[in-house]
């Protein structure tokens, strides 16, 4: 009997990756408590706005939720701090049943994952994906374990990639009607998008922001109306979220989390330095658009900017699902130039959960290992990892530039002579 084929093995591969994220986030099967906890803020939120009162309001938020006959009312009172832009989904939302709105939205988070890798090939298209390479990338996305946290939670971030990613299409399709609308839904997350919406500025393209801004303003003028809500409200809102979250906290990402979690600095200290590096970052990322002469090719300095996004910006750990593009985009390129491997094993590290890294510490290394090194080192391995991919991935597309205007240079001396 012989050995299976590779393509047996890859679809073997996808199938218990599906199933594992099936598993994980929709079901929920190991994680019950946390199934849905986000999604259900923002439930509340829409059952409260309906209410009369302002979802801003935490004790007019928490009433609210244990006024409700469902399992909303044990889960825990986490505050609103999503813009207003968003009040008008959650208003649509809690018309339905809870359990009906939850399992709607698992449905749909996974459309948004499907047409996330979708779009991420046809803006890859270039590299021409074997099926092996395809069916790797599928596998990887579905068994990511940001993409489970999304899922099992009820984030939104997967609908910003979805949006952030279709926006880019339609850009290069020349479509920047359709785009502009599309950027104003990625603006759900501003701290994710803004990234892209600072590249689509020093490209000129004013049409897509005025567009998405306008949009976007519009969303949130009436989220504050139906919302029975301010500007102060929302900033009150913000900043009890804000005090709830610790930027040490190992949930976050990034050079924020790095900078209190590992070297001590205060929050505002570590804020100031997150936000300073991710400017500096995003400068050297457009300076290497300007010097890019094949500009219009998507594939050049977008993965630069979905890890800036995630680095630099104050990021969840489930918003790590910006380097689903990033990572299929490494399987794609590692064909011609196998450096890229590095940065492809580095994205499936990442599909580690954070919980079973330190249970498997606290099991099998904690007498072998200090605690104060993996507090150091194992616990912010994510925050580590996305550091590293960027380094990498800054350099490799430095040398790709340099390399193409060298190469551009010596043709045109030939052609001259």
């Amino acid at each position: 009997m012989g050995w299976p084929s590779r393509r047996w093995l890859y679809r073997v591969g996808l199938v218990l990756s599906v199933v594992y994220c099936l598993a994980g986030g929709v079901l929920g099967l190991w994680s019950s408590s946390e199934n849905g906890i986000d999604l259900a803020v923002c439930y509340v939120a829409g059952v409260t706005s309906l209410g009369g009162s302002s979802p801003y309001n935490h004790t007019e938020l928490t009433n609210t939720r244990r006024a409700l006959n469902t399992d909303l009312a044990a889960k825990p009172s986490y505050p609103f701090a999503y813009l207003p832009s968003v009040i008008p989904a959650c208003v649509l939302l809690s018309l339905l049943p809870w359990e009906v709105a939850q399992a709607l939205w698992k449905l749909i988070n996974t459309a948004f994952l499907i047409g996330s890798v979708l779009l991420t090939f046809r803006i890859f298209s270039g590299l021409r994906f074997t099926e092996g390479d395809r069916y790797l990338a599928w596998s990887f996305a579905f068994i990511f374990s940001p993409t489970v946290s999304v899922l099992l939670v009820g984030q939104s971030s997967l609908f910003v990639l979805f949006t952030a990613l279709l926006t880019v299409a339609l850009y290069h399709l020349r479509k920047p009607r359709a785009a502009g609308f599309g950027l104003a839904l990625a603006l759900t997350k501003p701290h994710l998008t803004f990234p892209l919406v600072f590249l689509l500025l020093f490209r000129r393209q004013f049409k897509i922001t005025l567009i998405a801004l306008a949009t976007f303003a519009g969303l949130a003028i009436l989220g504050l109306y139906i919302g029975h809500s301010t500007i102060d409200t929302f900033l009150q809102g913000l900043s009890r979220y804000a005090s709830w979250n610790s930027p040490a906290s190992p949930h976050l990402v990034g050079i924020q989390n790095l900078a209190t979690g590992v070297f001590g600095l205060s929050a505002s200290m570590a804020g100031l330095l997150s936000v300073s590096c991710g400017l500096l970052l995003l400068g050297i990322t457009v300076l290497l658009d300007s010097k890019d002469s094949f500009r219009d090719r998507p594939e050049d300095v977008f993965p630069l900017l979905l890890l800036v996004s995630v680095l630099a910006f104050g990021a969840h750990s489930y918003d790590l699902v910006f380097l689903i593009p990033v990572g299929i985009w490494a399987i794609g390129k590692r064909r011609e130039d196998r450096r890229f491997l590095t940065v492809v094993v580095l994205c499936f590290i990442l599909t580690l959960p954070l919980r079973a890294v330190t249970m498997a510490y606290e099991k099998l290394l904690s007498h072998a290992i200090p605690l104060p090194v993996f507090r150091v080192v194992i616990e912010p391995f994510r925050s580590w990892i996305v550091l590293i991919v960027f380094i990498l991935v800054l350099h490799l597309t430095y040398e790709r530039i340099v390399q193409e205007r060298l190469g551009g240079r010596a043709r045109s001396r030939i052609s001259l002579t």
